[in-house]
């Protein structure tokens, strides 16, 4: 019985450790063209390739210089709608003005993130006038203060073949 034991949890271990995951970054992308803004892109990078991974909600969580606001979503690499986009204040510290980024899916066709990504999930103008010389975007991570007192996490659900999971592991700091 013993050994029936161990094999499962063996199986069980080999399983988790090659789940897929996805690690988030935002990137600079320009000047948005259209509207003279800084356009970022929230982005998502796979452990490993991706075949048919079949999108769903996801969101992040992010600090922005204070004063700062973020909108004008447009549609990155990904091909994900910018109209399932929306953001909300989630308040402010010493680390600046935080935010969350959220997609929920309304569209009846869902996206499928195919190859080694990484994926522009949405892009993002920060608004300002003008735009800002010093101050950065930093990604919360999940547990931070003012994402626990909003009810929210960083997630990335999507359907790799096994059911829809959250496969968000965690923050990529480069």
């Amino acid at each position: 019985m013993k050994k029936i034991y161990s094999l499962i949890f063996l199986a069980f271990l080999a399983f988790t450790m090659h789940a897929q995951t996805f690690d988030f970054s935002i990137s600079f992308v320009g000047t948005n063209t259209g509207t003279d803004n800084y356009q970022f892109a929230l982005v998502a990078t796979p452990s490993a390739s991706v075949t048919n991974g079949v999108t769903a909600d996801m969101g992040a969580g992010f600090y922005l210089p204070t004063g700062l606001t973020i909108g004008n979503f447009a549609v990155g690499d990904s091909g994900i709608s910018p109209v399932e986009w929306s953001s909300f204040a989630l308040g402010s510290d010493a680390s600046g003005d935080g935010f969350f980024l959220s997609r929920v899916e309304i569209f009846p066709t869902s996206i499928n993130l195919d190859g080694p990504g990484p994926f522009q999930l949405v892009l993002f103008d920060v608004i300002a006038d003008p735009n800002p010389t010093t101050g950065s975007l930093t990604l919360m991570e999940n547990g931070n203060a003012l994402m626990v007192a909003n009810f929210v996490e960083n997630y990335i659900n999507i359907n790799l073949g096994a059911g829809t999971v959250n496969a968000y592991a965690q923050n990529d700091p480069a």
